[in-house]
């Protein structure tokens, strides 16, 4: 049952994957209607394909897997999603001048209090397809022997097919330098950013921000820091100027445990980033918290590509190095166990605002010899700074607004047999709204519950067939979008 390795190819050469997914489902529901239920068979294909080189001057790779849904009572639902993310880095000049490019279409949400179904054959008028491309020119090096420079700036552009909200572009120029830690008690740090956000017929907003970092090794695994500086903004409403500080400590106490945490007063009040990861050969736990600025750019490039996914990888690391070939064993794997991709999910919400967004997300994956157990909770609070809230606008983000969500999801998978395993997962999510005035447009209250029962039985090493039964229930307290939905559905993988 554990996903293996592989042959590793040689530095520089292209290595290529491909499989397809071919998937029915006959659901009771395809609308997601509370009034209007009409029952259909929905056919969709998942072609996949993944390469990628390292070696000389360039790094590349690039992920592509399109939905393509058919349905058969309902053929005006027909659609392709698309799903791409595609890297590259270019060493221009040898270890000093880089320029690193990324490309995504992902799949996304417009509104937290309309449904949000993870199964993309489902149809939802919410959901959005959107793209981002980012090129990041930067240099580094070494001054003195000992002290690291960097100099970058990152551009972003996303766009999306919506209705609603409009292009986002962002800019940032980052400059750091630190003196060296190894064998020194005391070590220091300084940086300095400029950041432009410009959203689609809305003024442009900018931050400024300069700081002072000083710290002390207390034992080689327990580094403290602190530090100050100084900060101006025009966030259009909130305009700022004044004096940053913070602390932080980073213990590491075994090479696979790393608790880390950094506080800061801010001019919305303290920020906050922790962690606390820590794996085994069989295990990953984690526990992070933060309280920061978030934009939609940055949310469609740190989309998770599932919480399932990600523990695996972090649990497989050490056994399979190249990310290449541990992709395309946890894609195996993942397919053999009918194990989801995603659970409970929070997923991210394209619109024209810079949020405040304060966040606790924990995980746990547990891989054994015939079992596996994955586990996530969330809670997320999220409020504009760049709107005003004293008007009342049809959109639901053109006002300064807060909303609240949070739930979690389960994932336990058995080896029935060796080439058959047993999946059951459990998916709920819950969003509140924080504004009184959002009551007006969408309601205020929003439930999302999820189970699944898989068979997955393996025919040959490279194609697996799965059976599975689903049940949704969205409840909410805007009048007419409450729903059931039970699917039956097949599932067919092949790995070329």
């Amino acid at each position: 049952m554990l996903p293996g390795g592989g042959q590793i190819a040689l530095a520089g050469e292209p290595r290529f994957d491909a499989s397809i997914n071919a998937e029915f489902t006959l659901t009771d529901n395809a609308r997601l209607s509370n009034s209007n239920e009409k029952t259909d068979l929905i056919l969709r294909l998942m072609p996949s394909l993944r390469a990628g080189a390292e070696g000389g001057r360039v790094k590349w790779h690039v992920g592509y897997q399109p939905n393509l849904v058919f349905y058969l009572a309902n053929g005006d639902q027909n659609n392709a999603q698309n799903n791409l993310n595609a890297t590259a880095l270019f060493e221009a000049v040898d270890n000093f001048f880089f320029i690193e490019s990324r490309a995504t279409v992902r799949q996304a949400f417009e509104n937290p209090f309309l449904p949000t179904p993870g199964d993309a054959t489902l149809a939802t008028g919410n959901r959005v397809e959107t793209y981002t491309v980012g090129l990041s020119p930067y240099i580094q090096g070494q001054l003195f022997g000992d002290y690291h420079y960097l100099l970058r700036n990152d551009n972003y552009y996303s766009n999306a097919q919506s209705n609603v909200s409009g292009d986002v572009l962002t800019s940032r120029v980052f400059g750091s330098i630190d003196s060296p830690v190894q064998r020194r008690r005391l070590f220091w740090g300084a940086d300095a950013s400029y950041d432009y956000t410009k959203f689609e017929n809305q003024q442009a907003f900018e931050a400024q921000l300069v700081r002072l970092r000083v710290g002390a090794v207390v034992t080689p695994e327990l580094s403290v820091t602190g530090s100050g500086g100084y900060e101006q903004n025009d966030y259009g409403l909130t305009d700022y100027s004044g004096a940053i500080y913070g602390a932080g400590f980073d213990w590491r106490p075994t090479p696979r445990t790393r608790f880390a945490a950094n506080w800061e007063e801010r001019f919305f009040g303290p920020s906050y980033q922790v962690s606390l990861n820590h794996r085994t050969r069989l295990t990953t736990w984690s526990l992070n918290g933060s309280r920061n600025t978030q934009t939609a750019n940055n949310v469609l490039l740190a989309l998770s590509p599932g919480e399932t996914r990600e523990s695996l990888d972090s649990i497989l690391t050490a056994r399979i190095p190249d990310p290449l070939i541990r992709e395309a064993a946890i894609d195996q794997f993942m397919m053999e166990t009918g194990l989801p991709e995603l659970l409970g999910v929070p997923l991210g919400f394209y619109n024209k605002n810079i949020f405040l967004v304060e966040r606790v997300d924990a995980r746990v994956g547990i891989l054994g010899v015939r079992n596996s157990l994955h586990f996530r909770a969330y809670w997320e609070e999220s409020e504009t700074l760049t709107t005003d809230d004293e008007t009342v606008a049809t959109d639901l983000f053109a006002r300064n607004t807060r909303f609240r969500t949070h739930g979690g999801g389960a994932a336990y998978s058995h080896e029935l047999a060796p080439r058959t395993n047993l999946t059951l997962s459990l998916d709920r999510s819950y969003t509140r709204s924080l504004t009184e005035q959002l009551a007006l447009i969408t309601g205020r209250d929003a439930t999302q519950t999820i189970a699944r029962v898989s068979v997955t039985h393996e025919l040959t090493p490279k194609t697996t067939v799965t059976g599975r039964l689903r049940v949704a229930r969205y409840d909410s307290d805007q009048g007419g979008r409450d729903y059931d939905e039970h699917a039956i559905q097949a599932l067919i993988f092949h790995r070329f």
